[in-house]
């Protein structure tokens, strides 16, 4: 709300350099007060909501352009809330097990990249055993 009366102020015609200063007050006020929010819902049920749906965000972004092209072969072509619905339910769900199936692999490679733990990869002499040669 605070952005939004910025804008109609700027808009208002008092000028831009007025404008400008109440932009970033009201954007400094709009920081400190999300601030503020946050730490009161420390600890709480809403924090634990608000984490899972940060965890799950960019998931959903990477993964609904592919529940898109999943759904259209099983419906209609025609755009409709129906398919909608279909599509956001398909995206929460790929995403949920994305984030139960590879977060904690990546979890795990993080943390020991992080720690300087040497990393166990198959060695290159193990892989060209399995290759066939080809014959000249």
């Amino acid at each position: 709300m605070v952005i939004a009366a910025t804008m109609v102020y700027v808009s208002s015609g008092r000028g831009y350099a007025a404008g400008r200063a109440t932009v970033l007050a009201a954007t400094a006020v709009f920081a400190v007060s999300m601030y503020e929010i946050a730490k009161a819902y420390q600890g709480t049920v809403i924090q634990k909501i608000d984490d899972l749906i940060g965890d799950l965000s960019y998931p959903i972004y990477l993964i609904h352009f592919t529940a898109a092209m999943v759904a259209q072969l099983w419906m209609p072509r025609e755009r409709s809330y129906t398919f909608a619905i279909v599509v956001l339910i398909v995206s929460i769900d790929m995403t949920i097990i994305m984030n139960a199936v590879i977060n904690p692999l990546i979890n795990r490679l993080r943390d020991a990249v992080r720690s300087g733990e040497k990393l166990a990869f198959p060695s290159v002499s193990v892989l060209q055993g399995t290759t066939r040669r080809r014959s000249a």
